[in-house]
């Protein structure tokens, strides 16, 4: 998904500093555009990064996706894609020895308004992972 400005420049930095990540085009725009763009699509049902990654997910045969947003994560599962969650994501990492402390990165980003959680899916995505 390409972005502007200073989410721009930040996504890059994260970019450089992880290999396994690169950026990516979508090969059908229009595609994206109608799951997004309420002029295109008046019932439009999600926003559009949300779009793009199940997009470029059916367009590259992925079938998981990395998606936070309720209507985002709905649209994905009916399109048979298997979806994950950051706070998920970041608790398998600890599992596995990737970050140390995945509650206190879901902390920080709940504070800093970049993931909304409610602390009972919390408490249940750590239990899944052992750590409460």
């Amino acid at each position: 998904m390409r972005r502007k400005g200073r989410i721009k420049h930040r996504l890059q930095e994260i970019i450089q500093r992880h290999p396994i990540l690169e950026i990516c085009d979508l090969e059908s725009e229009y595609d994206a555009q109608l799951l997004y763009d309420h002029y295109r699509n008046p019932r439009a049902p999600i926003h559009r990064g949300e779009a793009e990654v199940i997009i470029q997910a059916r367009e590259r045969r992925i079938s998981e996706v990395l998606i936070d947003d309720p209507k985002g994560r709905k649209k994905a599962d009916e399109l048979n894609l298997i979806v994950r969650g950051t706070a998920g994501l970041l608790a398998e990492f600890e599992a596995i020895g990737i970050v140390e402390d995945a509650r206190s990165i879901i902390e920080m980003l709940r504070k800093a308004g970049k993931l909304r959680l409610k602390d009972s899916l919390l408490k249940e995505i750590l239990k899944n992972f052992g750590k409460d």
